[in-house]
């Protein structure tokens, strides 16, 4: 039993000192997209709503409004509070705006 102590400890210093070290935060540079498709050329046209794709992110993706309004519907529905989260965004006038990007429901 106690040879295996210091075994233990040398496994834990190896696995400490192989660790990565932390990744530099790198600035989010967002793409606009937006798409006008025409179902019937009788009808006015509405403007597909903007979505704000977070170039070279791989984490959370942004939410439409009509997305956040219906997880907050589901979250009232469900008798909970709705909580909203955001990430905050630069623009490419150097501006900061804030993108939903999930709704989290809590109880009351």
């Amino acid at each position: 039993m106690k040879a295996y102590i210091p075994l233990i400890a040398v496994a834990l210093v190896t696995a400490c000192s192989t660790a990565k070290p932390p990744v530099t935060a790198q600035p989010i540079v967002i793409e606009k997209h937006t798409s006008t498709t025409i179902a019937n050329p009788n009808t006015t046209v509405n403007p597909a709503p903007i979505i704000y794709k977070l170039k070279g992110y791989e984490g959370p993706e942004a939410m439409s409004t009509q997305e956040v309004r219906q997880a907050q519907k589901l979250c009232i529905l469900s008798k909970m509070q709705p909580v909203t989260q955001y990430i905050t965004v630069r623009t490419d006038t150097g501006s900061k705006i804030q993108v939903p990007i999930g709704v989290d429901c809590e109880a009351f």
